[in-house]
Order: structure tokens, then sequence, then C-alpha cells
């Protein structure tokens, strides 16, 4: 997550546009470096011949060779066209031109995000990606590992409506009570309790949901710490807490994180000493004004 956070912060900051793929059926690209032997789906056999087999040269789904074929053929693809992979990072990788210009790719499987300031290097990178594998080409990236992305003129907003709302109906609490905030005031947790034990893989289940929502709703960031505690053992009091959090998300409040330009942060006006020009831009772009004079 905190690589494609970089990634949006990044094209902000350079206004660019980034731009999503998809490789079909990838792990079928996957070629095999060890003998794999299948045997003959019904009615393929032919006669006199039903006891041979077939040899595998590429992956098929199912096999537990295949996720890291395919990431062996297809970081071989991105080297030999010029791309460097990332040390710290093995999803991401760069690439420059004889003009300076920078493409970064970001792999999660068969998801590719892309951005760049070049418009003739993204074009000839989805032009090879086209001629190596099958892909299909989903233009501005909207939609990414359950994450909504607007890319709009002021900046890139982020939000999990859609996943907000499947988590509810997946836990059976779409028709719940709302509740006004995530966390009780005053509310104190305990590792032991009089309180009967719940499941601790429902209980963890529901807690690992609601920790990868906090990506846009840093309001639930506090509750959802809170829970994380009590993971090993949960109680019935544990299971409450949780599912306020919950029922705070039918509220239907969706928080838009947006991404904007340095230059654009609002916040340093009242975090930071700022040149006078950047005060005054700053001042009007949330709407302070200077009292008039009374005298």
């Amino acid at each position: 997550m905190e690589t494609i956070r970089f990634i949006i912060a990044w094209a902000t900051q350079n206004q660019w546009k980034i731009n999503q793929m998809d490789v079909k059926s990838a792990f079928l690209n996957g070629l095999l470096e060890e003998e794999v032997f299948v045997r003959k789906p019904p009615r393929f056999a032919k006669e006199g011949s039903e006891d041979k087999v077939y040899r595998l040269k590429k992956a098929l789904y199912g096999l537990k060779q295949a996720p890291q074929a395919w990431n062996k053929r297809i970081d071989s693809f991105f080297v030999k066209a010029g791309f460097k992979k990332c040390p710290s990072e093995h999803a991401l990788y760069v690439k420059f031109n004889e003009s300076g210009d920078i493409l970064i790719i970001c792999l999660y499987v068969d998801d590719l995000i892309f951005t760049g300031k070049s418009t003739r290097m993204i074009e000839d990178f989805k032009r090879s990606m086209m001629h190596e594998f099958e892909m299909t080409d989903l233009g501005l990236m909207s939609y990414f590992l359950g994450i909504e992305v607007m890319q709009r003129e002021d900046g890139i907003f982020i939000c999990q409506k859609r996943y907000a709302s499947e988590l509810l109906r997946r836990f059976h609490m779409h028709n719940c009570n709302p509740a006004r905030t995530p966390v009780e005031v005053g509310t104190k947790l305990f590792k032991e309790g009089d309180d009967a034990h719940v499941n601790p893989t429902f209980f963890k289940q529901l807690v690992g949901s609601l920790r990868y929502l906090t990506c846009t709703r840093p309001d639930i960031s506090y509750g959802v710490g809170l829970i994380s505690k009590f993971m090993k053992s949960p109680h019935q009091s544990h299971l409450q807490v949780a599912k306020r959090i919950m029922r705070d998300l039918i509220n239907k409040r969706v928080i838009e994180l947006k991404y904007c330009k340095s230059e654009n942060q609002v916040a340093d006006i009242l975090t930071k000493p700022l040149k006078y020009e950047a005060f005054v831009k700053l001042k009007g772009m949330i709407g302070i004004s200077a009292l008039p004079n009374q005298d």
C-alpha cells in the first residue's frame, strides 16, 4: 500500500496521469524450469496410448510453481526492456530514457499501474506489453486493490466506499443501526474478563478487513488499533467494539483522501513558517480574511 501511495503522491506532484493495465491469464505465461507431467484429460487419450502423459512447457493455474514462474517471466521482460527493479520494493520498476524522462511501474500479480512524464514512453510501453502478452488496457487508474481512484485537475482522490459496503454485507451488518462515532467515549478493554470468548478466526477476519479500510479512513484508526491488541484470545467485549466500528460505516460517510501538490497543502499555514506569497495563497484557499477595522 505504501508503494501505491508513493506513486499517487509522485504523480500528483508532477501533474502526471496514472494508467492501468491487466494481464489476461497471467499464470499461463510462466515458463516451467522443472519437468512437470499431467494426465490426459478424459476423451483426449488416443487408443493404444492411454498410459502416456503430457509434459508441460508452461505453467497452469493450480500448480505451486505457477506464481513464481510468472514472476520470473515478467521480471525478465522488464529487465530486457531497460527497467531497473527497486532493491527495497520488488514490485516497483523504473526506466529512464535519453532525455531523462522517467517511467514508473508497480506490479501486483497481473495488475499494472504506471505513470510518467513522457507520453511516448507510456505508449511504447503499452505496445510492448500487448505484443508480449495478452493485455487489457484499462485506461486511467480508477479502481485498484479495493481502492477507488479519481484523477481530477485539482489532484487525485482515493476512497474505499465500495469496499466498505462489501465489508458490511460480508459480516451481515448492512441492516444494523448506525453509530455516531467509531468508539464510545471512555471505552477500556482488558485482556481477561468474565464475558464469553468469541471465535478467534472470525475476529481476526473482521479486524484484518477493518485494518485495510484504514488506508482511506483515518477516523477509525484509533478504534481498529485498540481491538487489534486482542487478536489471540478475543472476548465478547472486544467484538462489541469491533461491531460499533462497523456500525459507524453504515452512516454512508465517505472520506476522500486528496493528494495535491506540495504548494497547495493548506495545512502548512498552521504548521510551518511560509513566504508571504505562499501565506496569502493558502489563506485564501481556506477562506481566512482579515476583520474590517472597527476604529
